[in-house]
């Protein structure tokens, strides 16, 4: 059986000249940290390609990382208590 670790793409988005008021994120589950990069960059392009970055106030960012599995879960539960 092969092991699965997924990964959690953020994808990040807002106006820099009022980034509380305007922050939005998205999250994806991934099969593999590659294919999260991949994804990630995707996003990027798109957003220069439609011209949001044209519009010179915002700004966009992408993160990969590990999505939490059982072992974690556990240890932040037995840290709560």
């Amino acid at each position: 059986m092969e092991a699965v670790v997924p990964f959690l793409l953020i994808l990040v988005g807002w106006n820099t000249a009022a980034p509380h008021d305007s922050m939005e994120i998205q999250q994806t589950l991934m099969i593999s940290h590659e294919t999260c990069i991949a994804k990630g960059e995707a996003f990027l392009q798109r957003q220069k390609s439609e011209g949001a970055y044209s519009r010179g106030a915002e700004d966009f960012r992408y993160f990969c990382v590990k999505a939490p599995d059982s072992e974690d879960f556990q240890t932040m539960f037995d840290d709560i208590k």
